[in-house]
Parts: C-alpha cells; sequence; structure tokens
C-alpha cells in the first residue's frame, strides 16, 4: 500500500502542475485574442471611417445618393445618414 499510495500522490501532484502550467497558456492566449479583439475593432473603425469618406465624396462629385447606394451596397436612407454626418 505504501508505495501504491507514493504514486498516487506523484501522479496527482503532476497533474496540478499540469493543470498550472494549462491555466498559464490559456491566461496567454486569452491575453492575445483580447489584443487583436481591439486591433480588429479600430480596423473596422478605420475602414467605415475610409468608406464614409469615399461616400461624401462621390456625393460631393455629383453622383446622386441612388448611384452612391448602389455602388457601396446601401440604403439610399444610409446614404443620406452619411451625408449628413
Amino acid at each position: 500500500m505504501g508505495k501504491e499510495t507514493k504514486f498516487i500522490t506523484q501522479a496527482v501532484a503532476a497533474l496540478a502542475k499540469a493543470q498550472a502550467a494549462m491555466a498559464e497558456r490559456i491566461d496567454r492566449h486569452e491575453k492575445i485574442i483580447d489584443s487583436q479583439v481591439r486591433e480588429i475593432t479600430e480596423l473596422q473603425s478605420q475602414v467605415l471611417n475610409i468608406r464614409n469618406a469615399a461616400i461624401k465624396t462621390d456625393l460631393e462629385a455629383g453622383m446622386s445618393g441612388r448611384e452612391v447606394a448602389l455602388k457601396y451596397a446601401l440604403s439610399p436612407g444610409r446614404v443620406s445618414q452619411i451625408r449628413n454626418s
């Protein structure tokens, strides 16, 4: 019984160590994912700003709201909102 208890104790200790290592890796990956989410959100915002600037430029160049809506796959109402923003 003494050897079995020792092996079980060693196995439990090894399992606890492996769990701790896994928890550290998970924490690192969560931080990386959070950082990437922030970067993606910022890029999406930049893309929308660029698109909206292009829409305003097309409108100022004389394109109708309907033409711009078709070009950018938006509703005419959304083009109007962007024009007035």
